[in-house]
């Protein structure tokens, strides 16, 4: 079967539904089909993702103890971070708030690479100046 209902999440289309009777596909037939099955996949990625974040009980929104205990640091160096202004934050109401998203964001903009990903990184960057570099040279 080439695709199937899954669970009441994905209707298929007419086309889909004659492939999937028939269940023959052919060489000319591959594109639409792995279009139709890309785009169902699509669908049924953004219907987890909702059921995901609305399964999620944590409030989005939390005070400086909260942000300083998520972050697993002490609160003064919270304090430190909000007035040099490297955390995201906003006010209101003259209460600190922050957002959980923007706090894991601010996370993961801290994660160290691997040794393997700075040789890949280094590796994508020389090709990318070499390339940048003969495609002048071929100008003048």
């Amino acid at each position: 079967m080439l695709v199937s209902d899954f669970f009441g999440l994905v209707k298929l289309t007419p086309q889909l539904k004659k492939m999937q009777m028939e269940r023959t596909l052919n060489f000319n037939d591959l594109p639409q089909a792995m279009a139709e099955v890309l785009d169902r996949l699509e669908e049924i990625q953004k219907k987890v993702d909702l059921l995901s974040t609305s399964s999620n009980h944590e409030p989005e929104l939390m005070g400086a103890d909260d942000a300083a205990e998520f972050l697993h640091i002490a609160k003064p160096t919270l304090y430190n971070k909000i007035h040099n202004r490297s955390i995201p934050h906003f006010k209101f109401g003259g209460k600190l708030l922050f957002r959980k998203s923007d706090l894991m964001e601010f996370l993961e903009t801290g994660i160290v690479k691997t040794r393997n990903q700075m040789s890949a990184d280094a590796e994508t960057e020389v090709d990318y100046l070499l390339a940048k570099t003969f495609q002048k040279r071929r100008k003048k």
